[in-house]
């Protein structure tokens, strides 16, 4: 299974698993490590900085990786709509200037 993300990525959380955390949904992260999630159908990110909440990973497919570098999006082939994606995208690179990182 290919993953979105590698280790050391600035990802945005781009959707959630339960209604109930749709709050992260814009938060960037850096995801550090992977783990198996307890059914073994996803790859779950340990993360950082910590959310004080019990989120401590974030499925694979939940987050979208901010890179930098030019080449063929991963998130194209996951299902994300193309429109949905560039929005996405859009704020992710807005959510990092707000924070003082160039994009």
């Amino acid at each position: 299974m290919k993953l979105r993300c590698k280790p050391g990525d600035l990802c945005v959380i781009v959707k959630t698993g339960s209604p109930g955390n749709d709050y992260i949904i814009g938060k960037i992260i850096r995801v550090t490590s992977t783990i198996p999630s307890l059914s073994g159908r996803k790859t779950l990110w340990l993360y950082e900085p910590p959310m004080i909440d019990s989120i401590f990973a974030i499925a694979d497919d939940y987050l979208m990786p901010l890179r930098d570098q030019d080449g063929e999006d991963e998130c194209l082939h996951a299902g994300i709509k193309k429109e949905t994606h560039e929005q996405q995208r859009a704020a992710g690179i807005k959510a990092l200037q707000h924070f003082g990182v160039r994009t």
